[in-house]
């Protein structure tokens, strides 16, 4: 009993599960469509209206329909055919018809496996079509459906859906949007090839649909009217038709003109069959020039159809004149060389503004001058005015019949060392142009800096001063195989070397050479001094990232012809100023002649940094006097004698250490061994060796230009101003008595 119970249950389970698998058991599973369907385009159509749909085109593969194989197209909803549909092979299919086209061959020399075999029936929504042989099991096959003649409902939006219904066919079906509707219609205008006159214009007015029918078939369809003193060219009335850049062509309308107004009226039916676009050549004149103010003329526009924009630039009216302008200054730097300039422009506001045969000049100011020109449009290169090679004069050739635009692009300048912060160009002429324009921005290439501003006595040698920092603003701003020199003020002069690094960048400086110099190379012209002015750097390697420079250890000596004040290093030399005394003798692009001194032949720094001050030492009451060819001389007033006499040797005055040190009330030592003095008074020391022209003046080295020697009854000579100077005196002369006065 219990073994028939458990059979009942297993049975019952059984039929439970098989209840669910009956009906895919039972019924055929569905053919899967093959196939595609897509829409070759999706035009925008207005509802309430006759317009063309989008061509649908339908693949199928080879051997996919067999005979008695039927879709059913249906049209979206609240759509019909306004005329009959009809199925061929003719190519192409004309505009404004329904038709099911079966090409012959679906690509070159490929036959269509449906060609001939398909059937087509309607009504006033659908499309049956019906295949009455098999497909051919070779190449692929190919229907297009073309929906030119449809009538949409009123009240139609969105998407304009239809509907291929086959299932269980080979057919393909599923939904394709065939169109879309616009919430609002709209024809928009646009104007081209306009014009800047003053007197008549022209310009080509374009109209464009954004769906077929937006152009209303209505009287003042479209309205321009110009603003006060200005009339349409009523010759536009002879225009019946618009000719297309798309859509229907030569469409009827009729033009009217009436003074400042133009109409276009559009025949009541007269509307497009697609979304069309045309473009028509209208002209307007100026009749009243007292009512018309410079710049954009503005028509307004309005008519029965939603036209847009409402107001449209259809020319500008401007005198006779031109603009200059130049959008982007490029960078140059001061002391620099063939530097390019920003393009600058110069633009005729109407037509015949440049008359030919004038002039135009191109004046930089006395910083700059021209290295290289270019070729401007309409203009012949005259040569350089005046005597600066700043100024340029071209002659005005025949600019045409269009406002004209002659572009400056590819000049180039040299800069002097004092170029303040733009660089213009001024642009004159017989042409009548008064404009003036920036070309560039100009920056220096390197900035100098002192760490410290110290203090520096008159008439003392060898007193440190601030160390120096060189910064290069622009990668190669320091120029290789050429010198940087550092400059003291008159009066001044570099007591030593100093020490010179590169602290940042890659600039190589060739610092076995640095040395001082009484004088610059020639390059500059500068007169010879005979004191070391000057503390030249040469350059070995430019820089390919910005560089900084580090000069330290600083000492100079002040002559006692220095003014109190500050005291600034100056930066120059050809590495940092390639146009101070650039193209000696040469002649430029320009025509320019360079004279012999160079381009800028002056003598500024690019840079300069006041690393100290100047200051009179504090007075005492000595004063000691020494006399040429006497043994006579006087400390504060009284009379001494000495066993020799002062003389001068080689412009320096030579006295006996002895008698000089005593009367200063300094300690003189002497070593015989090595023939050498040290004079010594506070904190002060000067050593000196006979026969050497080498000095150490506080601990550092120091040129002198003559050498301490002995003479007479064996007294020790040295030349007077060194040692005064570095003890902290000052040294004067009086000629008309051979008088030395240190005090």
């Amino acid at each position: 009993m219990l073994k028939h119970k458990r059979l009942v249950s297993i049975i019952a389970t059984i039929a439970f599960c098989l209840s669910f698998l009956a009906p895919a058991i039972i019924a055929p599973a569905p053919a899967l469509a093959a196939g595609d369907i897509e829409v070759l385009r999706t035009p925008t159509v207005s509802d309430d209206s006759n317009a063309a749909l989008g061509t649908v085109r339908v693949t199928i593969p080879a051997g996919s329909v067999l005979s008695g194989d039927v879709v059913i197209f249906e049209l979206p909803d609240d759509c019909e055919f306004a005329s009959a549909v009809s199925l061929g092979t003719t190519e192409p299919v004309p505009d404004g018809v329904n038709y099911v086209l079966v090409p012959a061959n679906v690509a070159t020399s490929e036959a269509n496996s449906l060609a001939n075999k398909l059937d087509v029936t309607y009504t006033d929504t659908e499309i049956r079509i019906a295949a009455v042989e098999s497909q051919e099991l070779i190449n692929e096959g190919v229907f297009y459906i073309y929906l030119g003649d449809i009538n949409i409902d009123k009240g139609v939006k969105g998407d304009l859906t239809a509907t291929f219904d086959g299932p269980r066919t080979g057919f393909p079906h599923g939904d394709v949007v065939v169109a879309r509707t616009s919430d609002d219609s709209e024809v928009t205008l646009s104007a081209s090839d306009l014009q800047t006159k003053n007197d008549n214009f022209t310009f080509t007015l374009r109209i464009k649909e954004d769906v077929a029918g937006a152009l209303k078939d209505k009287d003042d369809s479209v309205i321009l009217i110009l603003p006060d003193g200005f009339e349409w060219d009523d010759s536009i009335e002879a225009t019946t038709a618009l000719d297309a850049v798309w859509g229907d062509d030569n469409f009827p309308v009729t033009i009217r003109v009436d003074d400042d107004e133009l109409a276009i009226d559009v025949e009541q039916g007269d509307t497009t069959s697609v979304a069309s676009a045309w473009e028509i050549d209208l002209g307007f004149e100026v009749i009243d020039e007292s009512a018309i103010d410079e710049g954009d003329i503005l028509c307004k526009v309005k008519g029965k159809s939603n036209v847009a924009p409402k107001e449209l630039k259809v020319g500008t009216f401007g005198d006779f004149g031109v603009e200059v302008t130049c959008e982007e200054p490029t960078e140059v730097f001061a002391g620099k060389i063939e530097q390019e300039v920003g393009t600058f422009v110069i633009k005729e506001i109407i037509p015949n503004s440049l008359i030919e045969g004038r002039s135009i000049t191109l004046t930089l100011p006395s910083y700059a001058k021209w290295t290289q020109l270019g070729d401007p449009d309409y203009l012949t290169f005259k040569g350089v005015a005046g005597s600066e090679g700043n100024v340029l004069k071209y002659e005005i050739g025949d600019c045409g019949s269009s406002a004209a635009e002659i572009e400056f692009e590819d000049f180039e300048v040299a800069l002097d060392v004092t170029a303040p912060g733009d660089l213009t160009v001024e642009i004159a002429g017989s042409a009548g142009i008064s404009e003036e324009v920036v070309i560039a921005k100009i920056a220096l290439p390197v900035i100098m800096t002192a760490s410290e501003v110290t203090e520096v006595k008159i008439g003392a040698a060898a007193q440190k001063i601030g160390d120096l920092t060189i910064t290069e603003t622009v990668a190669g701003a320091i120029a290789d195989d050429k010198d940087i020199y550092l400059k003291v003020p008159a009066g001044c002069e570099w007591a030593k070397v100093p020490t010179v690094t590169v602290e940042s960048g890659d600039l190589k400086l060739d610092l076995t050479q640095a040395r001082k110099a009484k004088h610059p190379a020639a390059d500059y012209g500068l007169a010879t001094t005979d004191y070391y002015q000057f503390i030249i750097i040469p350059v070995d390697r430019d820089s390919n990232e910005p560089s900084v420079i580090k000069v330290t250890d600083c000492y100079v000596t002040v002559d006692r012809t220095v003014p109190e004040g500050a005291m600034t290093v100056g930066l120059l030399g050809s590495a940092v100023l390639e146009s101070n005394g650039a193209y000696k003798g040469a002649t430029l692009e320009t025509g320019y002649e360079v004279g012999i001194a160079g381009l800028f032949p002056q003598t500024a720094a690019i840079a300069g940094a006041a690393a100290a001050t100047v200051v009179t030492p504090s007075q005492g009451s000595g004063v000691v006097s020494f006399y040429i060819d006497s043994e006579v001389y006087t400390v504060n007033g009284v009379q001494k004698f000495m066993d020799v006499k002062p003389y001068i040797k080689a412009d320096r005055t030579y006295v006996p250490v002895r008698f000089l040190s005593e009367a200063l009330g300094a300690d003189v030592a002497w070593d015989e061994a090595t023939k050498t003095v040290t004079v010594t008074k506070g904190d002060k020391t000067v050593v000196l060796v006979i026969g050497s022209t080498i000095a150490k003046v506080n601990g550092a080295d120091v040129q002198m230009d003559v050498a301490p020697e002995i003479a007479g009854v064996g007294r020790t000579m040295l030349p007077a101003r060194w040692v005064a100077e570095g003890l902290g005196y000052q040294v004067g002369w009086i000629p008309t008595v051979k008088q030395v006065v240190i005090q």
